[in-house]
């Protein structure tokens, strides 16, 4: 009876995991075995090296991020200043952005029943298809021109706006032909005071994007 039993649990026994040549060959040439784990000694180095190369890192990353930031947001403004030359042109109504640069807000607002942008006068006959708030962006992304020397408007001329933003009743239009109805600039800098400027140059719809690189606009 008790050879029986013991056959039968040899027979169901599972067979041991058959190392590979490669393995055999590896653990003879005094190679780690494939079973071994990892040694305290082993793990604290790897976490060392992994600690020195996050405090190297952070200051670039930290020094980095304010920038992006700063360029995603005026890369947002331009792209916003496209929509909606393209809208006007569209649907056939005018189309403003509004600058709230005390609140650090701008919205793109169309035209109602009248197909006109009318503001103050009819608000409730406008549109407002997007609001955008800078503070979203972190890094003190605001209005403003920061260390830039000069505006972008003209090299010889050192004069900005006050609150960032050039346009009268901060203010920049598209009719439906897609004509810029005026001229004018806005600035965003941030924390790091660096500075990029998003404009409609000339009444011919053109929009333009430039950063300050610490000697002129580009």
């Amino acid at each position: 009876m008790a050879c029986c039993l013991s056959q039968l649990f040899s027979f169901c026994r599972l067979p041991r995991k058959k190392t590979t040549r490669f393995q055999r060959d590896w653990q003879r040439k005094g190679g780690i075995s494939f079973q071994d784990g990892f040694s305290l000694l082993e793990l604290m180095t790897v976490i060392s090296i992994i600690a020195i190369a996050v405090t190297i890192a952070s200051p670039i990353y930290l020094s980095w991020l304010p920038r992006y930031r700063l360029k995603h947001a005026a890369l947002d403004l331009f792209a916003n200043y496209q929509r909606a030359r393209m809208l006007a042109i569209r649907n056939g109504v005018e189309v403003a952005l509004v600058f709230e640069p005390e609140a650090g807000v701008y919205r793109l607002i169309s035209g109602g029943a009248d197909r006109r942008y009318n503001g103050t006068a009819h608000p409730n006959d406008d549109i407002v298809t997007q609001t955008v708030r800078l503070s979203e962006y972190g890094s003190g992304v605001k209005f403003g021109h920061g260390d830039a020397l000069k505006n972008a408007t003209t090299a010889a001329s050192s004069e900005f706006p006050s609150d960032g933003v050039s346009y009268n009743d901060n203010v920049a239009k598209f009719n439906a032909e897609g004509i810029s109805n005026v001229k004018g600039y806005v600035y965003l800098t941030n924390c790091r005071r660096k500075a990029f400027a998003v404009a409609t140059p000339t009444m011919a719809g053109a929009i333009r994007l430039l950063m300050w690189n610490g000697l002129e606009w580009q």
